[in-house]
């Protein structure tokens, strides 16, 4: 359960671009709901090498904080390469 104690953390997650990067459309719809329901920008990879080139763009757009959410082991890339 995804629990905000405050106001200013919400501002902070909200100002965010989540990347969940999972193999597993099951895992990834789930979480990527709830996140769209709190207004919370996010973006889905299906493998590690998708997710880094999502990384490399997003850091060219300089589109401020991102977090990776990344499961260890997936198809064509995974955490641990």
């Amino acid at each position: 359960m995804i629990q905000v104690e405050t106001n200013a953390q919400m501002d902070i997650l909200q100002k965010c671009l989540v990347l969940d990067a999972d193999d597993n459309q099951m895992n990834r719809f789930p979480l990527c709901e709830i996140l769209k329901s709190l207004s919370i920008n996010t973006d889905e990879a299906e493998n590690g090498l998708i997710s880094l080139e999502k990384y490399k763009k997003y850091k060219e757009q300089d589109i401020g904080k991102l977090l990776i959410l990344m499961d260890l082991d997936m198809p064509v890339m995974d955490d641990i390469t």
